[in-house]
């Protein structure tokens, strides 16, 4: 470490005692938590999610209460959580948009940000990563070699810059900053290093400013609907013209190669068990008129299993339809249980007891809500379609109270006719008086 600093001679003991009064004056503010709704994440585990990649969620957040893990060559549009994110195996996650969690937050080799990363505690990125956007901490913040850093960082502790490391925003670390690559801004901290091989193109600034990270507000998985299922089981089959008929039923389970048929309404289950090349039809399916699938116990897809809706195969199906189907178990949905998953799936899949369990090469139209934790495996696909069961009802419009009805004028009246005076026969008649208007 270098022991030259480019800061001035040390203050007078008055300036010393002024300095943390400046830093009071010149806090970063932090936006306020606001708790999303559960339409906003397509991704959501009360206690934890992993997603170990590689896989892609095209919109919609993922996130949990607990923690959030990702893996390698995954794509999603943004993550947070109440606890730590971590990497899974090397990471290279690709995160387009926010990252905002209370605790820790560890992004692994390659790993892009196109967003705020913001925490609780610590922040610490491994080499070769690319970030575009302000990185926040309350504690420190650890760069890793050949980085790119495009924004700001403010590190209520320490900021670690890695050898090779580009950065073109301003640091703001208040325990110390250490800049082993270029930082072409201005660097306000109590004392810095710059080690061989570093170099600072912008001012330093000896003092300490409030850093205050963005927070991410715990979110209320929804209880469970009251429902009960019926006894008598049923092995699918039917037809587009025939589907099986809404209404309460023991185990569904579908055999292997076989085909059930459901169409719009509410359907009741003791358990769902899917097995290999199984194929699911929805029928009748409309923005007016949704499918709502409740099950007691687990629903269990099983490999190969194909979903067509209204007809058209899972590629082809209008993906906004997903935002009417419903699959809500009292149990887990677990697509391991049958198989190791490669299936396709369409519609809300909604745990509120339990565990969601995709397993690998699972491609989901809709979203997921686990009351405990959400897993997917490799090569997991999701095209996100926010699910009416978490859209919260539209309040009714507030009446203004009523006012009195102001009094009605009475109408004007017109003065009265004078008397004409009594006719002689030998008289003539006078000229009719003219009205007053």
């Amino acid at each position: 470490m270098s022991s030259s600093s480019p800061f001035p001679p040390a203050p007078s003991p008055l300036s010393r005692r002024c300095l943390p009064l400046l830093g009071l004056f010149l806090a970063v503010a932090g936006p306020a938590a606001a708790q999303k709704p559960l339409t906003a994440y397509a991704v959501f585990g009360g206690q934890s999610v992993t997603l170990s990649g590689p896989g892609k969620v095209n919109a919609g957040l993922i996130g949990s209460n607990g923690d959030v893990a990702l893996g390698p060559s995954l794509e999603c549009r943004g993550a947070e959580g109440g606890g730590q994110l971590r990497y899974v195996s090397t990471g290279g996650t690709t995160i387009t948009g926010p990252v905002t969690f209370n605790g820790d937050v560890a992004l692994g080799v390659a790993t892009k940000v196109r967003g705020p990363i913001s925490s609780g505690r610590n922040i610490s990125v491994v080499a070769q990563s690319v970030l575009n956007g302000d990185i926040t901490a309350a504690g420190d913040v650890t760069v890793g070699l050949s980085a790119a850093i495009n924004g700001n960082v403010y590190a209520g502790g320490s900021f670690y810059e890695g050898a090779f490391d580009k950065m073109t925003g301003d640091v703001v670390a208040n325990n110390g900053a250490s800049i082993g690559g270029l930082v072409n801004g201005t660097v306000t901290t109590m004392q810095i290093e710059v080690p061989f091989g570093g170099a600072l193109n912008g001012k330093a600034i000896q003092k300490k400013k409030a850093v205050t990270p963005a927070r991410f507000s715990p979110v209320a998985v929804p209880p469970a609907d009251d429902f009960k299922a019926g006894t008598e089981d049923n092995d699918g089959a039917g037809d587009a013209d025939d589907p099986l008929k809404p209404g309460r039923y023991g185990a569904l389970g579908v055999g292997q190669g076989r085909k059930v048929y459901l169409t719009s309404g509410d359907y009741y289950f003791t358990s769902i068990t899917l097995a290999s090349s199984a194929s699911v039809h929805l029928v009748n399916v409309t923005p007016a008129r949704g499918l709502h699938v409740f099950v007691t116990g687990d629903i269990r897809p099983g490999t190969f299993v194909s979903a067509f809706i209204n007809g058209k195969p899972y590629a082809e199906a209008n993906p906004a339809l997903a935002g009417k189907v419903l699959w809500e178990t009292l149990g887990d949905f677990d697509g391991t249980a049958n198989g190791q998953g490669d299936y396709e799936w369409f519609g809300a899949v909604f745990a509120p007891k339990g565990a969601v369990n995709f397993g690998n090469n699972v491609k989901l139209t809709g979203s997921a809500v686990g009351a405990t934790d959400v897993t997917a495996g490799a090569f997991f696909t999701q095209t996100f379609v926010p699910s009416g069961r978490f859209v919260a009802p539209t309040p009714a419009p507030t009446m203004a109270p009523s006012m009195p009805a102001a009094p009605t004028p009475p109408a004007p009246t017109a003065p009265p006719l004078p008397t004409p005076p009594l006719l002689t026969p030998h008289s003539p008649a006078p000229a009719a008086p003219t009205p007053a208007v």
